[in-house]
């Protein structure tokens, strides 16, 4: 049986822990540093969190066999902290380039009007688009601004796994046009992810908006889904770096 599920479920007796305080009153404590009664949180091989404690006769143990478990159970202790949702966001808006925006239509009215664009991010994390005042989109914004964008895990043709089951995060919040005295940086970020872009950038119906986040929808398959702050959103993105 697994160390972790041996620490978790493996019963001591009161004569045999009686036992072995007796011989081994100062074993507490071995190689792997762990004290004889230990409590501790760790994540079991489902992710799950759960709290430990070591039984005597495997942390405490003095033998050879026992010094490598209490090693097993320190690699438990100090498995990598699972990212949360805020930090899944980050990664998924790192990666994207393109998105499904959502506006509110004019005609007709009010109802959510969706489009395939392109899209890039800036250090806080917050959307940046390149559109035109043509598009039924821009017009939109300018009668409203409110707005979401969906961006998704890439979907690899070659993966069986269903597309439901693929990361998302959704990122609502006003979306307007960037001032002109930002435009040169939010181009600049922009055409570091799309550099064909540039070839229409500079049109005179084209302008950068940027989406402001108020909340995000995290979603990461079946059963994993959350809300998401865009406090803890962008402070996820400068831990990561």
């Amino acid at each position: 049986m697994p160390y972790l599920e041996r620490a978790r479920h493996e019963e001591v007796r009161p004569s045999e822990r009686d036992e072995h305080e007796e011989q081994k009153p100062h074993q507490a404590g071995v190689s792997d540093g762990l004290s004889r009664d230990t409590s501790c949180r760790a994540r079991d091989k489902r992710g799950a969190s759960v709290l430990l404690r070591a039984c005597d006769r495997i942390v405490a143990s003095p033998s050879k066999r026992g010094r490598k478990r209490g090693a097993c159970y320190a690699g438990w202790v100090n498995a990598p902290k699972t990212p949360n949702h805020a930090e899944r966001c980050r990664a998924l808006t790192r990666d994207a380039r393109v998105g499904t925006l959502s506006t509110i239509a004019r005609d007709p009215a009010g109802y959510p009007f969706g489009s395939l664009v392109t899209v890039a991010f800036d250090r806080a994390g917050r959307p940046l688009l390149l559109l035109s005042r043509l598009a039924e989109h821009t017009q939109n914004l300018i009668h409203r601004s409110d707005a979401s964008l969906l961006v998704t895990e890439a979907l690899d043709p070659k993966a069986t796994a269903e597309a439901l089951t693929l990361g998302r995060a959704t990122i609502l919040g006003p979306c307007r046009a960037v001032a002109d005295a930002e435009r040169a940086e939010v181009g600049a970020t922009f055409l570091a992810a799309h550099p064909d872009a540039a070839r229409y950038a500079e049109f005179a119906d084209f302008a950068f908006y940027r989406l402001e986040p108020v909340a995000l929808r995290y979603v990461g398959g079946f059963g994993q889904m959350s809300w998401v702050s865009p406090d803890d959103y962008a402070r996820a993105g400068f831990a990561q770096g």
